[in-house]
């Protein structure tokens, strides 16, 4: 394979190779424990212990091998080709609704939302991708593009999710404006509200009045006193700050966009915008910086180097809603017989997820341990509601109400 790979690429694993016979190197077979079939390229990278220059050379040559292969691309929904998107300037995309489970790219997403959020703020002409000078045939060819984009019924069948509602008020705002467009007379009285007049004199603006002149007075004064206030400093470099952030975000880059977010409210910290950036991105990069912690401590553990622990225990605490990570570090201290972090960590996965079973059972078996088998039991009666057939806890559970009905 000689073309580079994509940062948007997913590989997995060609079904009928034996790895067991493979012969690849430590580091090839640790990024090969990391391909799923659902994680990008742009993903490996972030796991890698390499840099992307080495990681993208082993993903080569295991391609080269015959051992991955290319996942096909999904029948997503996307833009045409020749669509030409609006400008979206700063705009602040909500995360959830670009991450949402549902057939359209990202492309997609971001256009609808962009459409829906400002279609009250649009005059018709920008709504519609259009100059103030179109004339019919221009409008006709503008609704015939963005109804095939719009319309609810191009996606019959498709799983839009929260997008379909979306659809249906953005196709009827197009066709109000197709209305009032379309039409001659009233597309002119139209565009002398917005105080444009194509191709003839600006006669429809009115002349500005006293008050208006002193109006703008005003907020040319305002701009020269904010110009010259020592606090604008700090206000620009906050916003350096998040417009890096909103950067980092759109390569999904958690860690650096969270620590700019954290700067920008360094420089400006009452500001809610910033605020609400790092809340929504604090959890992904969290999640990131634990899968490194984790993965550290499996690599060393694996060579029987000393500082798994730790690595394990800071993945564990970077990141408390990972039942694996709290079950992982449960465990070693188990091992070594510390069974106040091991019950801690226990307890914290149960907490992360009661529904889980592993966690349950861990949890269980180290109170029987610590003769808290009253509470153990609970943990047992918790598994046999979730999987009544569960062999393990009845003989547990037997075990512990035999011990405190004594």
């Amino acid at each position: 394979m000689t073309q580079i790979i994509e940062d948007n690429t997913i590989l997995k694993v060609r079904s009928g190779v034996d790895l067991n016979n493979l012969s690849i190197s430590s580091q090839e077979a640790y990024i090969l424990s990391r391909i799923d079939g659902k994680m990008t390229v742009r993903d490996l990278y972030q796991v890698s212990l390499l840099d992307k220059t080495a990681t993208a050379a082993v993903l080569k040559n295991l391609i080269d091998q015959g051992v991955l292969a290319e996942v096909d691309p999904p029948n997503v929904v996307k833009l045409p080709i020749d669509y030409q998107c609006h400008e979206y300037g700063s705009t602040i995309f909500s995360l959830p609704a670009l991450q949402e489970d549902c057939e359209p790219d990202r492309n997609w997403r971001k256009e609808i939302l962009f459409l829906h959020e400002n279609m009250e703020r649009l005059n018709h002409f920008e709504f519609m991708g259009l100059e103030v000078s179109a004339e019919e045939a221009e409008i006709k060819k503008a609704f015939v593009r963005l109804s095939k984009i719009l319309h609810p019924d191009s996606y019959y069948g498709r799983n839009m999710g929260t997008y379909k509602k979306r659809l249906s008020e953005l196709y009827n705002h197009l066709s109000e404006a197709y209305r009032l467009l379309i039409d001659p007379k009233t597309r002119f009285e139209y565009k002398r509200k917005l105080s444009i007049v194509c191709g003839e004199p600006d006669w429809a603006k009115e002349e500005e009045t006293p008050e208006e002149r002193a109006r703008k007075n005003r907020q040319i004064a305002k701009e020269k006193r904010l110009k010259s206030n020592p606090m604008m400093g700090r206000v620009n470099k906050a916003n350096e700050f998040y417009q890096a952030g909103l950067s980092d975000l759109e390569k999904q880059k958690w860690i650096s966009a969270a620590n700019n977010f954290k700067m920008a409210l360094t420089y400006d910290p009452l500001n809610e915008l910033y605020k609400l950036q790092l809340e929504k991105v604090a959890d992904a990069a969290n999640r990131v910086a634990a899968e490194r912690h984790f993965q550290r401590g499996q690599t060393l553990e694996a060579y029987g180097q000393d500082g798994y622990m730790e690595a394990y225990e800071k993945a564990a605490q970077a990141y408390p809603a990972s039942v694996e990570f709290n079950l992982k570090i449960s465990g070693l201290y188990g091992d070594q017989g510390d069974w106040d972090k091991a019950e801690h960590y226990a307890a914290r996965a149960v907490s992360s997820n009661p529904k889980n079973i592993d966690a349950r059972m861990t949890y269980g078996k180290i109170l029987m341990k610590r003769k808290n088998k009253e509470k153990a039991a609970q943990q047992f009666e918790a598994i046999l509601k979730l999987d009544p057939n569960n062999e393990s806890a009845k003989v547990n559970l037997k075990e512990a109400k035999r011990w405190f009905q004594l």
